[in-house]
C-alpha cells in the first residue's frame, strides 16, 4: 500500500510540475503558484478534518510555516525559470540542488552513504552538466533561477523534516497556509 501511495505522490508531483510550467508560460508565475497552493489547501483541509487528524505541536507548526515560505518562494522562482524557456536547466538543476542540500545535511548528521549512492550523486552531477550545456548560451539567468529554486526546495524538505510526521496532514495544511499568505502578500505588494 505504501508503494502505491508513493507512486501516486510522484505522479501527482510530476503532473503538477508539468502543468505548472506549462501554465506559467501563459500566465504570471506568481498567479500560477497562488492557484496551485489554493487548490492544495482546499484539497488537504477537508481530508485532515475527515480523518480526525490530531493537531501538531506549536514547534511543528512553526517548522511547517517555514517550509511553506521556502516552498512558495522556490515554486515562484521555478515557474519563472520554466516560463523563460529554460526548461532543461531549471528542472534538472533545481532537482539536483533540491536533493543535494538535504543529502549534505544527512551526511553531516549520519555519515557518508555507501559507494553506490555516492556514485549516483556523481552521475546526477554529470547528467546535469550535460543537460545544461545543451541550452543556448544566452546568459546564466536560467542557471541562477534553477539554483535559487533548488535551494528553496531544499529548505522546504529540511523544514518539513523538522516539523515531524506525527500529524502529517495538518503539517501539510500549515505549510500551504503560509505559502499562500506569502504569495498573496507578494501579489499585493507588487500590484
Amino acid at each position: 500500500m505504501s508503494a502505491a501511495f508513493s507512486l501516486s505522490v510522484v505522479a501527482c508531483w510530476g503532473i503538477a510540475d508539468f502543468t505548472g510550467g506549462y501554465a506559467s508560460k501563459r500566465a504570471d508565475a506568481l498567479m500560477v503558484t497562488i492557484f496551485a497552493h489554493t487548490g492544495a489547501l482546499l484539497f488537504l483541509t477537508p481530508i485532515a478534518f475527515l480523518r480526525h487528524s490530531s493537531y501538531p505541536a506549536l514547534h511543528s507548526l512553526l517548522w511547517a510555516f517555514a517550509a511553506g515560505v521556502c516552498g512558495a518562494s522556490a515554486l515562484v522562482i521555478f515557474y519563472t525559470g520554466l516560463a523563460r524557456g529554460k526548461m532543461g536547466i531549471t528542472a534538472s538543476v533545481s532537482a539536483l540542488v533540491g536533493a543535494a542540500i538535504p543529502a549534505a545535511f544527512g551526511i553531516l548528521h549520519e555519515g557518508l552513504p555507501g559507494s553506490l549512492r555516492i556514485g549516483g550523486f556523481l552521475l546526477a552531477g554529470v547528467a546535469i552538466w550535460l543537460i545544461s550545456r545543451a541550452e543556448d548560451d544566452s546568459g546564466t539567468s536560467g542557471l541562477t533561477l534553477a539554483i535559487l529554486a533548488g535551494t528553496g526546495f531544499a529548505g522546504f524538505f529540511l523544514c518539513m523534516k523538522q516539523a515531524g510526521n506525527g500529524s502529517a496532514l495538518w503539517i501539510a495544511v500549515a505549510s500551504r497556509v503560509s505559502s499562500l499568505v506569502l504569495t498573496l502578500a507578494i501579489l499585493l505588494l507588487t500590484s
